[in-house]
């Protein structure tokens, strides 16, 4: 009985000391871009990082935002948002032009295929689709499954038609497969026209 306890007493220290539960010690959980922003001052700029956790809602063009998702490591720029019309009276048409960059920073190739689209104040969500006779500017399109080497970049424009008179639109940059995960996550930019 007393070998008993004394080999009970040795398995119990021996639990404390390696932790526990099976804990290694060698992998720490990164805090996820939600918990920066709210442990963020409000005079701070807002996080730039996005992961399988959270969304960034506050997306700001010109700023670069490093997406880890299942495996991948991308960073996604909006270089530029516009409202542009079609100059071609037969193919007449409103759109917001987005002029995204993403850059391949992890150790292998991989495939990119974000789903870019927009949503009104009323909820109405407007597609990627091909804008046509908008001039030499938008001819730079970009495309949307492209597989990149590491330290590669692909940009061009993506375009959505919105109704006549549109200015202003959520725009949206969403990098989650819909066939893994039915939550979308997402870099959310607010686009006004300037006009």
């Amino acid at each position: 009985m007393r070998d008993a306890l004394v080999i009970f007493v040795l398995f119990g220290v021996m639990l404390i000391i390696t932790g526990c539960c099976g804990a290694t010690g060698q992998v720490a959980k990164t805090p996820s871009a939600e918990a920066q922003v709210q442990n963020t001052p409000a005079a701070a700029p807002p996080a730039n990082n996005a992961d399988e956790n959270a969304n960034v809602e506050d997306g700001i063009v010109g700023t670069i935002y490093t997406v880890n998702y299942l495996g991948s490591k991308y960073q996604v720029t909006l270089k530029e948002a516009e409202f542009a019309s079609s100059t071609n009276p037969y193919l007449a048409g409103n759109y917001l032009m987005a002029y995204f960059e993403i850059k391949n920073v992890g150790d292998a190739s991989q495939t990119f295929a974000p789903d870019i689209y927009a949503l009104s104040s009323d909820g109405e969500k407007y597609d990627k689709t091909i804008a046509i006779g908008l001039g030499d500017k938008y001819s730079d399109t970009l495309e949307l499954i492209k597989t990149l080497p590491p330290n590669t970049k692909t940009s061009g424009w993506t375009a959505i038609e919105v109704p006549d008179g549109t200015t202003e639109m959520d725009l949206y940059f969403a990098y989650t497969n819909p066939y893994l995960s039915k939550t979308p996550k997402y870099i959310k930019y607010s686009v006004h026209s300037t006009n």
